[in-house]
C-alpha cells in the first residue's frame, strides 16, 4: 500500500517536473522563432526547419518504444498548441504527417543536422517530455536517450 501511495506521489512530482521543463523547451523553441538577430533576421525556413526539427525528434521519441502512447501524444499536442499559439499554425498539418511516418532516432537526427548547435538544448526538454510523459522511461527509451547524448557529443 505504501508503495503504491509513494508510486503515485513519484509519478506525480515527474510530471510536475516534465510540465515545467515541458513549458521551459516550449517558450525556448517560440522565443527563438520570434527573436530576430541584431545582424539579420531570422529566416522563415530556418523557423520552419527548427519547427520540422522538433516534431521529429518529439515523434522519434514517442515511438522509441516501438509504440505512441496517449500521454505521449497528448504531451506532443500541448507543445503543438503552444507554438500555434505563437503564430506558427502551419504546425498542425506538419505534425500530421510526421505521426504517419513514424520517424526513427536517425530520421529524426537528419533534421536535428541542420539546426545549429547552439539550439540543441532545445531538444533536451522535448525529449525529457516526450519519454517521461507516460510516467516511465523504459529500456528502449533509455537507448534514445543515450543516442541522443552521443549525437550532442560528436556534434561539431
Amino acid at each position: 500500500m505504501l508503495s503504491s501511495i509513494l508510486s503515485r506521489v513519484m509519478r506525480d512530482v515527474e510530471r510536475k517536473l516534465t510540465k515545467e521543463v515541458s513549458n521551459k523547451a516550449t517558450g525556448a523553441v517560440s522565443g527563438l522563432l520570434n527573436k530576430s538577430s541584431k545582424k539579420e533576421d531570422v529566416k522563415e525556413s530556418s523557423n520552419s526547419d527548427l519547427l520540422t526539427a522538433c516534431m521529429y525528434v518529439a515523434f522519434a521519441a514517442s515511438y522509441a518504444d516501438g509504440n505512441l502512447d496517449k500521454t505521449e501524444e497528448a504531451a506532443i499536442e500541448e507543445m503543438k498548441s503552444k507554438l500555434e499559439k505563437d503564430g506558427n499554425s502551419d504546425i498542425a498539418i506538419k505534425m500530421m504527417q510526421i505521426k504517419g511516418e513514424k520517424p526513427s532516432f536517425g530520421t529524426a537526427m537528419k533534421y536535428v543536422d541542420s539546426i545549429e548547435k547552439e539550439k540543441l538544448p532545445i531538444f533536451d526538454g522535448i525529449i525529457d517530455d516526450t519519454l517521461k510523459a507516460d510516467g516511465e522511461v523504459g529500456t528502449e527509451e533509455k537507448e534514445f536517450l543515450g543516442m541522443w547524448e552521443s549525437y550532442k557529443n560528436n556534434r561539431k
